[in-house]
């Protein structure tokens, strides 16, 4: 017994830890995105930005259906099964597979008419750069994955977060001294991270192997089925899930133009940098749910659930509420005034990362438990249901369509992923044997809370005679107060029972002392 709980003890310090330094550094990479997203925007204006967007999403969504799952396999694997150098030569042969068609096709087609039609009539130079660029982007996400499975979450991050901050530093400079053409963001964007990719890379190489068990290789056929094992479900949601955002996209430049592309890139980049705190744990809770699975722990997997879920969506809530409600404020020091009419594009994307969140972390258990069945038949009913919804929206009024642009595809997003997220958390409950219908309240009850909170700050600082800037900033400053007085008499807010924020702060200060 006193072995267990020291155990538990153990796990539940290294789990901090881990998430502690991955919250660190999306903190770093929070504050260079921000350097980026004010500098980029801003230097290559709405029309230039929606460019780089349409083609950044085309060949990260391309990337998404060759991955059909098999990063999550891997990752899953990897962190049950630490010493199995077999299962990273395999890995990794799939991906130089996998880049050569991606990059292999677009040299092929980026200069044809199908080219032309693809790609919107862009320039082949730009198409094959940003193929590049995805390519490299998903070598590193799959090193990253593979920093966390090993348990070198601590060191990696750093080494992350140290990358990030020297490639922010680059781009200034950069922006400073020669200005930014389109072309020279994608140059950037790839040199920048082959660097960080070599960093992650020798500190795999460095790694200590004296705890880790080396595993026998299995033959690739072994391989290859444990894969299409776990993976075959998801090929035709890959399949529909690119088709689709391709088509929302590709719609969005040809019915729209590439000025409301830009104004949607950079309301979906800001929710992006929203999600950036709650996504620190989505990669290491899915490593902690696979384990507690593959040892039939169901109790630790309901406790981790129970307990992180309804916090992290209330992290996420505290940032989407307050940059909905202040959206013109935002984009106005973002982008300037070329950029205000995208306000109400960003004011709805703002809320997207709630539920991105909920369905990051419910469908880690999917991932955790191989119900990918399942997770596939829920994904592509919500994909499908969501394409006429998004033609209505975003087409324009001539072809029958409300001719909403940016706004239209956001609403689109912002409506759809509620009702996708909360099927997948009541198949999750029933798994878990938790109460549906008590997450489901605490979805609606966090988001008027704050909600209350932004508009009383606002209320409040209006009072004052203050430029913008400093309205915002007060703005900011009177509504986390707001929102940490609710916690206080509210901590069912952030998923805990009365009495437990109070410990929490008496434990930090005393650690402090």
């Amino acid at each position: 017994m006193y072995i267990s709980t020291c155990y538990d003890r153990y796990v539940k310090l290294t789990l901090a830890r881990q998430y502690l330094a991955k919250l660190t550094t999306n903190i770093v990479v929070l504050l260079a995105g921000l350097v980026t997203l004010t500098l980029v925007p801003r230097t290559l204006g709405p029309e230039a930005f929606g460019r780089y967007e349409f083609l950044t999403n085309f060949f990260l969504q391309l990337k998404g259906f060759l991955d059909m799952g098999t990063s999550s396999c891997f990752y899953a694997r990897l962190s049950q099964r630490q010493g199995d150098t077999g299962l990273v030569t395999f890995y990794r042969r799939f991906l130089f597979v996998a880049s050569a068609l991606i990059i292999g096709g677009t040299l092929l087609f980026a200069d044809t008419s199908v080219g032309y039609w693809l790609w919107v009539g862009e320039d082949a130079r730009l198409i094959v750069l940003a193929a590049c660029c995805a390519v490299i982007v998903w070598w590193l996400d799959t090193t990253r994955k593979m920093v966390d499975a090993w348990n070198l979450t601590v060191r990696g991050e750093k080494l992350y977060a140290y990358s990030r901050l020297a490639a922010t530093l680059m781009l200034v400079v950069m922006v400073w001294a020669w200005g930014l053409q389109l072309e020279e963001y994608f140059a950037y964007q790839i040199v920048t991270s082959l660097l960080t990719l070599a960093v992650l890379t020798h500190l795999l190489i460095k790694r200590p192997r004296t705890t880790q068990a080396i595993l026998t290789p299995q033959p690739t056929r072994a391989y290859m089925q444990e894969f299409w094992s776990y993976s075959h479900p998801l090929i035709v949601s890959a399949a529909a899930g690119v088709l689709i955002g391709l088509a929302d996209r590709w719609i969005l430049q040809t019915q729209a133009g590439t000025i409301e592309q830009g104004f949607f890139g950079l309301a979906f980049q800001v929710s992006a940098v929203c999600f950036m705190f709650t996504s620190a744990m989505t990669q290491i809770l899915t490593r902690e749910f696979a384990v507690a699975w593959d040892q039939q722990n169901m109790e630790r997997m309901r406790f981790m659930f129970r307990r992180i879920v309804p916090l992290l969506y209330a992290v996420a809530a505290y940032f989407s509420v307050f940059t909905s409600y202040h959206s013109e404020d935002v984009i106005w020091l973002l982008g300037g005034h070329a950029w205000e009419n995208g306000a109400l594009a960003m004011s709805i994307m703002a809320l997207y990362p709630m539920h991105q969140t909920y369905g990051q972390l419910s469908g880690s258990v999917f991932y955790a438990s191989g119900q990918t069945r399942l997770y596939r038949n829920i994904n592509i009913g919500g994909m499908l249901a969501g394409l006429p919804v998004m033609l209505w929206l975003v087409m324009p009024v001539t072809s029958g369509g409300l001719g909403l642009g940016a706004v239209g595809l956001a609403l689109k997003m912002v409506i759809l992923l509620p009702i996708v997220v909360n099927v997948q958390l009541w198949f999750n409950a029933r798994l878990l044997s938790l109460n549906f219908w008590k997450f489901l309240a605490h979805q609606l009850f966090v988001p008027v809370t704050f909600l209350l909170c932004a508009l009383a700050s606002s209320e409040l600082v209006s009072l004052l005679n203050l430029p913008r800037i400093g309205q915002f900033l007060l703005a900011g400053i009177c509504y986390s107060s707001f929102v940490a007085m609710m916690i206080m008499l509210i901590p069912q807010l952030v998923g805990l029972q009365k009495g437990e924020v109070g410990n929490f702060l008496r434990k930090t200060l005393g650690r402090i002392k």
